[in-house]
């Protein structure tokens, strides 16, 4: 049978305290079916704690039941054109700050003049084929990222079901390691009661 001493107990005990309180990654989607169908839309819109906010121009949210442009098995999909405002960017992030990785990104309509870019530099071109995107580098471990479209037309570049994921911040092992020398210089002092 295996001892432990004072000190591996208490390592041991941290350990699965801070397993134990890490939880598991929140995944998130963000699949716009809380909006409505709008145009030149500039206002933040929130959904499951994610955000889209506007960085230039506007947004439009078509309802794919009722034009057209997209298939209808999509609902509420976002559109992003360059009619009457210029270049439309958005900018996509969690509402408390948390850091993600972009797991996936559903594109219906696409043009070469239409890209992504995250907070860690990494940029994405789309380019004339839609598709769902997933795992792509660069987009993991972000505090946001921008989606931009120069497309002159209307539904011109749309998206849709953005699935995230949380990743945990580098702060919780500092915690960690802060806690495990504060327990070892305490398990050296003798406490009398």
């Amino acid at each position: 049978m295996l001892r432990l001493n004072g000190l591996a107990r208490r390592l041991v005990a941290i350990f699965s305290l801070a397993a134990g309180l890490s939880g598991e990654a929140s995944a998130r989607i963000m699949d716009f079916e809380s909006g409505s169908m709008g145009g030149f839309l500039t206002a933040p819109f929130q959904q499951n704690g994610i955000q889209l906010s506007l960085v230039g121009g506007h947004y439009d949210l078509w309802n794919c039941t009722v034009v057209m442009i997209c298939p209808s098995a999509n609902g509420i999909v976002v559109g992003l054109d360059s009619v009457n405002t210029g270049p439309s960017t958005v900018r996509i992030f969690f509402i408390d700050g948390s850091l993600f990785n972009l797991d996936s990104i559903q594109i219906l309509g696409s043009s070469p003049i239409s890209f992504m870019q995250a907070s860690s530099g990494s940029t994405y071109n789309f380019g004339s084929t839609g598709g769902t995107f997933t795992g792509l580098p660069g987009f993991q471990g972000i505090r946001f990222f921008d989606i931009s479209s120069n497309v002159d037309i209307a539904g011109g570049f749309m998206f849709d079901n953005i699935a995230v994921t949380e990743t945990p911040e580098p702060r919780t092992s500092v915690l960690l390691f802060l806690s495990i020398v504060v327990l070892s210089l305490l398990g050296k002092r003798q406490w009398a009661l």
